[in-house]
């Protein structure tokens, strides 16, 4: 079975996870934006394969964090040689989302972190990108 995505793209398998609602609108604002039809495909595949992994980790789309896309192409790098573009695509997927209101802004401190805050990120972090 195809489905197609902004009468351009056409993938294998519906898009799933909890930013597959977006992926649309995600190839539609690539269009919209002059990006050209091969990087719209490369783009809404790496979007389709990262919502995925979400689902698999049991992300909610309110939880995702500037955090979970490293953490993806951590584990993407384990299996497929990595894309120069691939970073940039996913910054500019969640930058999308937050235009959408889809995930939540970026929180930004105003103040430096204790050791203990420091410590605990870490934790978050490394249970974030922990395999599985």
């Amino acid at each position: 079975m195809k489905n197609e995505i902004d009468n351009q793209i056409v993938h294998a398998q519906a898009p799933e996870g909890p930013i597959a609602g977006y992926i649309v609108s995600f190839a539609k604002s690539l269009s919209e934006q002059g990006c050209t039809r091969r990087s719209i495909y490369q783009q809404v595949l790496l979007a389709a394969r990262f919502s995925r992994w979400l689902k698999q980790k049991g992300v909610a789309r309110r939880r995702v964090t500037p955090d979970h896309p490293l953490c993806y192409l951590r584990y993407r790098a384990r299996q497929l040689r990595p894309y120069r573009g691939d970073a940039a695509a996913l910054k500019h997927l969640l930058d999308f989302l937050r235009s959408k209101s889809a995930i939540p802004a970026r929180k930004i401190s105003l103040r430096a972190m204790t050791p203990a805050e420091r410590y605990t990120q870490a934790l978050i972090e490394i249970r974030t990108c922990a395999p599985g």
